[in-house]
C-alpha cells in the first residue's frame, strides 16, 4: 500500500483534532445526563419504598393504638397493655387521656 493510502486509511479510522474534542465534549455531556438519570432512578425507587414502608408502619401503630385503647376500655393494666402492644407507656397514657 502506498503512503497516501496509508494516510487516507488513518484520516478515514481516527477523528480529526477538532472531530475528536467534540466527540469527547459529546461522551462528557452523555456521561453527566446519564448519571442524573441514574441518580433520579435510584432516588425515585428509594422514595417509593420509604413511602410503602412508612403506610405499613403507620397502619401497624394504629393497629397498636386500637388494641391498647380496647385493652384500657377494659380497664387492663397499662403494663400488660405494654407488653402486649409494644407501646410505650407514655403512648399509652396519651391514648387514655384521648377518651
Amino acid at each position: 500500500m502506498n503512503k497516501s493510502k496509508e494516510i487516507k486509511k488513518v484520516q478515514e479510522e481516527y477523528l480529526t483534532g477538532e472531530e475528536e474534542r467534540e466527540r469527547i465534549e459529546f461522551l462528557k455531556k452523555k456521561a453527566r445526563m446519564d448519571e442524573q438519570l441514574i441518580f433520579e432512578a435510584g432516588y425515585q425507587e428509594g422514595y417509593q419504598e420509604g413511602y410503602q414502608e412508612g403506610i405499613e408502619l403507620g397502619r401497624e401503630i394504629a393497629w397498636k393504638q386500637h388494641i391498647a385503647k380496647v385493652m384500657l376500655e377494659e380497664k387492663m393494666p397499662i403494663e400488660t397493655i405494654m407488653n402486649v402492644t409494644k407501646l410505650s407507656r407514655e403512648d399509652i397514657e396519651k391514648l387514655e387521656i384521648e377518651e
